[in-house]
């Protein structure tokens, strides 16, 4: 069974662990507890004490923090093409 920890930052604590609370409970994952500080949550996880770690937001996360973790959304940030488009196929007879 999984079982997962929800990281809730200081900022929109009540609606943070209401969202991670019912996420954990809808997926039928062991709800193993709230926790404010990453450092604590990465050594859940490197402990094997949870397998997952739950967050409400991806805004919620520092981006500094260690591991970093990253999502690839339908659109990129810059404003570009949608992940799912074609590259285009280079010839590589024509470099020279």
């Amino acid at each position: 069974m999984t079982r997962a920890v929800a990281f809730i930052p200081s900022t929109n604590y009540e609606r943070s662990a209401a969202r991670c609370i019912d996420y954990i409970r809808a997926m039928g994952y062991e709800f193993k507890g709230l926790v404010r500080d990453w450092n604590t949550v990465r050594q859940m996880l490197t402990d094997g004490e949870v397998t997952c770690a739950i967050v409400a937001d991806w805004r919620d996360l520092d981006p500094d923090r260690k591991p970093r973790i990253e999502v690839v959304s339908h659109q990129q940030p810059n404003g570009g093409k949608f992940w799912d488009e074609r590259t285009r196929i280079i010839n590589r007879n024509s470099i020279r």
